[in-house]
């Protein structure tokens, strides 16, 4: 592995990413601030979410046309004039909320395009007995940017205010991109001139083909859409409603489980890059897979009223046991999924690979919007540990409808190379 390239390409992503990271603590805190934050906080969240369902998968059709490491460097560039346009904004008085909604899309849309490219790109500097060590490690990276983005963005923006924090982000993307300059990569695909809006139609047709032909793939986007649906509306819906009202935990333990389970995330990638890439595929993956149903029922069950009669609400013991499980949940879920992310690397051809992935990405994520009203709804008429009950045991069945039902192409390579 060329540690080198390696370092830079995770210098780069960890660096825009935390760029993110202030970008949206600084914005939403601004927004807070503000007397209108119910009519603007539903807009900017629409400029973070539409642009990714209408963008992805233009996004891959880029990924597979052009060089990645340009659409790399090229949005970087871009975002740090973005930046500096909204933050000089700012300065002048000139600000006002339709500023904020347009550079705030620009800046969702640029961030996908270099997702999109720098996943796709990852299997073409490192050899394939790598892969997966170096996903861990990448995951490990990202995790971290994404904890330490939104301390940096609180501080910069309670010390310098808004503008000055937006500036100063400014330049994180601008060192991104230079640092990016120095990752040597070989463009293996063919490029091309240009780009017409059949090529584009074909291009996306064309990853929607690939991912109906392949058994395995198929598999994956109805157990992501469902296993994900379940997993994220818990952590967005649920998680902050048991851990003030039905544990009853300080504002400073709730702090501290999320800061736990950040842990937990980055802790994930590394035992994956460390001990857990050294075993076999599909053990790794099932294993995973099986543990971390357990460990939600166990966290279901550690709720129920019972239980809570002997652990007590509010308690050290049950802040204790609440906070592991929900970072062993995250440790977990960076192993197995970060090993099925290696496969798809290495099995889908470099000249489908940035269009696939980001039309798997977002057919992935379909469930999450529905599991999210549903939970959202349930919350005003069922007990919370009832509810989490429920979850936790749908999630299971998932789980294990998946483990027995998966073809081999999705924890293992084949001969060939293909996904059947």
């Amino acid at each position: 592995m060329n540690k080198k390239n390696l370092y830079l390409y995770f210098t780069g992503r960890a660096i825009s990413i935390t760029g993110n990271s202030i970008q949206n603590i600084a914005i939403m805190l601004f927004i807070l601030s503000r007397g209108d934050v119910a009519k603007l906080l539903p807009l900017l969240v629409l400029t973070r979410t539409i642009p990714e369902i209408a963008i992805l998968p233009l996004a891959g059709v880029i990924g597979d046309r052009f060089n990645r490491k340009k659409i790399m460097i090229v949005s970087d560039y871009l975002n740090g004039l973005l930046m500096v346009i909204l933050g000089l904004t700012i300065l002048s008085g000139n600000f006002s909320v339709l500023v904020l909604l347009i550079i705030n899309t620009m800046h969702t849309i640029l961030s996908i395009f270099f997702r999109a490219s720098t996943r796709a790109m990852l299997p073409e500097i490192v050899t394939s007995d790598e892969l997966v060590r170096a996903n861990g490690y990448m995951r490990s990276y990202d995790n971290f940017a994404q904890v330490v983005g939104p301390v940096i963005g609180t501080i910069l923006y309670w010390n310098f205010g808004i503008a000055i924090a937006i500036l100063i982000n400014s330049v994180s993307y601008i060192l991104s991109a230079i640092s990016e300059h120095f990752i040597v990569y070989e463009c293996k695909e063919t490029l091309s001139e240009t780009l017409t809006k059949e090529d584009v139609i074909n291009d996306i047709n064309d990853g929607f083909k690939f991912i109906l032909k392949s058994r395995s793939l198929k598999q994956l986007c109805l157990f992501y859409m469902l296993s994900s649906g379940l997993l994220i509306s818990f952590i967005t819906i649920l998680l902050p409603i048991i851990l003030k009202n039905t544990i009853k935990l300080s504002d400073a333990h709730i702090t501290l489980t999320y800061t736990i389970y950040a842990v937990g995330l980055i802790m994930g990638g590394i035992l994956l890059a460390t001990v857990f890439s050294r075993y076999e595929s599909k053990l790794v993956i099932r294993g995973g897979l099986v543990s971390q149903a357990i460990t939600f029922l166990l966290l279901a069950i550690i709720i129920q009223p019972m239980v809570l009669k002997i652990l007590k609400p509010g308690s050290m013991e049950v802040f204790v046991v609440v906070a592991g499980l929900y970072a062993a949940i995250g440790a977990i879920d960076i192993i197995w999924d970060s090993r099925i992310e290696s496969n798809m690397q290495l099995i889908i051809p470099t000249e489908y690979r940035s269009r696939v992935m980001s039309t798997t990405q977002l057919l992935f994520g379909l469930g999450i919007p529905l599991a999210e009203g549903v939970a959202g709804l349930l919350i005003n008429y069922i007990e919370m540990h009832d509810i989490l009950l429920v979850w936790s045991i749908l999630y299971t069945v998932v789980i294990c409808l998946f483990v027995l039902s998966a073809s081999t192409d999705v924890y293992e390579i084949n001969q060939e190379g293909t996904l059947n």
